[in-house]
């Protein structure tokens, strides 16, 4: 396949994703998920107010 053929699958790929809202719901539910497990265990890894501030930056600006 040619590098234009692989590009038009995965721009097809992530439309058909996009689409599916059953799919959009389940990744959802599970950035939610580990999000909160992530807040309710900081404390167990060394989490400090930094370190979650800098990844809700990330975080934000990915979505």
């Amino acid at each position: 396949m040619t590098a234009q053929a692989i590009q038009a699958s995965e721009a097809s790929t992530m439309r058909e994703i996009a689409q599916d809202p059953w799919l959009m719901t389940a990744l959802g539910l599970g950035m939610l998920l580990t999000g909160f497990f992530f807040f309710a265990h900081a404390c167990c890894f060394g989490a400090d107010a930094a370190m979650l501030k800098s990844l809700s930056v990330i975080c934000s600006s990915a979505g």
